[in-house]
């Protein structure tokens, strides 16, 4: 039709939902994910963060694209202390997405006993 407006479909523009399944390994209690739409800065209004647990270990996350060139997410392991893990990139919308629990490195600690020069040791007892 000449003269009228073309109208586009972009699937990547608009609302989006995805839901995270967590499969637990029967070791874990709890796992928990922060989430951010692909393209949004890293703030504490921007991120979400979803916890699950063996009884509860579905969610789904909702998000908006504003540009049909960033539709996509990306998550990352929660990290209440320490060091936030990487990002993983998801960048088309997807319906689903199966999560594992990362347990956390263990690492072997090496005790030592220190003996100070100004407390005195007898014998069964330390002063």
């Amino acid at each position: 039709m000449a003269g009228s407006p073309r109208r586009f479909f972009l699937p990547e523009y608009g609302f989006h939902e995805v839901e995270f399944e967590c499969e637990f390994d029967g070791v874990a209690l709890h796992y928990a994910i922060e989430v951010l739409p692909a393209g949004a800065g890293e703030t504490f209004e921007n991120i979400t963060t979803l916890v699950f647990t063996p009884d509860d270990n579905k969610r789904r996350y909702g998000w908006f694209a504003a540009s049909p060139f960033l539709p996509g997410f990306r998550y990352r392991p929660y990290s209440a202390s320490g060091e936030p893990g990487s990002w993983q990139d998801v960048a088309a919308p997807v319906e689903r997405l199966v999560i594992q629990p990362k347990q956390p490195e263990v690492r072997r600690v090496r005790e030592a006993f220190a003996v100070s020069e100004s407390v005195k040791h007898q014998p069964g007892r330390w002063v």
